[in-house]
């Protein structure tokens, strides 16, 4: 078995019940407070552990075996124990468990401990000390150990045995041996037919106390003796044992109750407030939803509207998407007069550079006619009068020749000048063709995003039209959530008034706790 340790010579004084709930196996499953604060142990120490945490190293085996023979048999135990704290003190209790069944089954043992006297303290004491040590357990002087049939008949057997000696002496008509053997024998017949009517109400009562208890051991330590009368004192004790246990067990279900009741009374005021306040917000709720109920109205409008308008920008979204595609084919168009200009600029580049070799050849040829005019200007000046006309002819001539080359270097003055503009003018249209090219790009990307605003707008229109829908539902619906809300409230204020009931209950509920408990405690004084 194991050892409890360290140990020192400290009492615990307590003046409450202890109480523990055990498995069949001796695992604690519940206890209260007072078990908790004697034994000085964690609560995490307590439950679910064995109960032998408690057990001090000077109880014997053989009160325990004891014990454990009565509660496996289905009987109560009462008896002393001394257990030990945490710190290594002693407290002595007078311990009466009880087995715990459940549909008559046994599934486990409750015991109630109380504060002995100090004569039961002793007893227990020295009869512990008795088998620790090995020895049989003895009280009293040896008239005492006797059983009362014992006494009883020791008594009988004395008075007969002196009834005789005094007939002896006194009798004179018979031979005294005769006499004395006649009068022994007469006695001790009367004696033994009348003995078993003298004790058979004493033995149904001691068959009665052993079927409740049988401990000799317990009935030596809380009577001072094992015979018939300790095992009925014994009896006795058990029932106010199993009283005190009763009106303990009464007083804390009835603390409980006046605990859970006064709990009960604060949560259902709160309740009661809570209702009140629920009543007071649901009625807010309501007009809440009354103003949304017009405003869900507000909303459907809206939508309506939102609809309509968007529709609208369809409509005009779709004309863009139209002035769109004219503008592309307008741009188109424009790039393929701008590559008609470019080759009919070219053509006309080809036809002046043409046109270059032959103003070189009438170059040319001016300056010929020049040189040839004037050598027959200086022929005429040398035939004198008869070169006159000829001389007029030259001078005409020349200046024609001399117009020709003037006439020639505009022309190739102007072409130059042509072929200029034509370079800006292929140049600037290489530019706007370019434009062109990127404004009808935009323009494309312009049809796309039209194209994407328009598939938009109509799935706005198409989720207005559902909001439309969905709002004028959803004011039918509120409409009845409205009603709900009002009957809730109803419901909240008779929930309220039931609530106010239910704490009025509680309250008497805990008043009748405390009166029962006052009345235990009245009893039990």
């Amino acid at each position: 078995m194991k050892k409890n340790l360290p140990v020192h010579n400290e009492e615990v004084i307590f003046d409450e019940e202890l109480i523990s709930t055990t498995d069949l196996k001796g695992i604690i499953t519940s206890y209260n407070n007072a078990f908790q604060n004697v034994s000085g142990f964690e609560p995490e120490e307590l439950l679910h552990k064995n109960h032998n945490v408690i057990r001090h190293p000077d109880m014997p085996s053989a009160a325990f075996a004891d014990m454990w023979s009565n509660l496996k048999s289905g009987k109560h135990w009462m008896g002393m124990v001394k257990n030990r704290t945490k710190k290594g003190a002693y407290y002595w209790v007078d311990a009466y468990v009880t087995p715990i069944f459940e549909n008559d089954t046994l599934i486990g043992y409750e015991s109630v401990r109380a504060k002995p006297d100090t004569k039961t303290i002793q007893r227990a004491q020295q009869v512990y000390d008795a088998l620790k040590a090995g020895k049989k357990p003895k009280l009293g002087n040896w008239f005492q150990r006797l059983t009362l049939k014992g006494r009883v008949t020791f008594t009988a057997l004395s008075a007969l045995i002196i009834t005789a000696t005094i007939s002896f002496f006194g009798m004179a008509l018979i031979p005294p041996a005769i006499a004395l053997v006649a009068g022994f024998l007469a006695g001790a017949l009367c004696f033994f037919a009348l003995t078993p009517f003298i004790f058979m109400r004493l033995d149904a009562a001691l068959a009665e106390a052993k079927s409740q208890i049988d401990d000799p051991l317990m009935a030596m330590i809380y009577t001072g003796n094992d015979d018939e009368i300790g095992q009925l004192s014994l009896h006795s004790k058990i029932l106010n044992a199993k009283l005190r246990t009763v009106l303990c067990m009464m007083s804390d279900t009835s603390q409980k109750v006046e605990s859970e009741a006064s709990q009960t009374f604060d949560a259902q005021s709160e309740i009661t407030k809570s209702m009140l306040s629920q009543a007071d917000q649901t009625d807010q709720v309501a007009t809440a939803m009354t103003e949304m109920s017009a405003s869900i109205y507000e909303v459907a409008q809206s939508a309506s509207n939102a609809a309509t308008k968007a529709s609208e920008v369809d409509e005009l979204a779709k004309n863009t998407s139209a002035l769109s595609f004219a503008a592309k084919d307008g741009l188109n168009a424009m790039d393929n007069a701008f590559d008609e200009i470019v080759e009919m600029i070219n053509q006309l580049d080809i036809s002046t550079k043409a046109i270059t070799p032959v103003i070189g050849v009438i170059s040319n040829v001016a300056e010929q006619t020049n040189l040839l005019a004037l050598n027959a200007a200086i022929e005429a000046a040398r035939a004198g009068e008869y070169g006159r006309g000829f001389a007029v002819v030259a001078a005409e001539v020349r200046s024609l020749a001399s117009r020709t080359q003037e006439s020639t270097n505009e022309i190739a003055s102007l072409i130059e000048k042509l072929n200029n503009a034509m370079v800006s003018t292929i140049s600037s249209t290489d530019r706007l063709k370019v434009t062109a090219s990127e404004s009808s790009l935009s323009v494309e990307k312009s049809i796309d995003s039209v194209t994407e605003i328009t598939g938009k707008i109509q799935e706005l229109n198409d989720l207005a039209t559902m909001i439309a829908t969905a709002v004028v539902e959803q004011s039918a619906v509120s409409e009845n959530m409205n009603e709900n809300i009002v009957k809730i409230n109803s419901d909240a204020e008779a929930v309220a008034n039931s609530s106010a009931t239910s704490s009025k209950n509680a309250e008497n509920l805990a008043q009748e706790s405390y009166n029962l408990s006052n009345m235990i405690r009245r009893f039990r004084s």
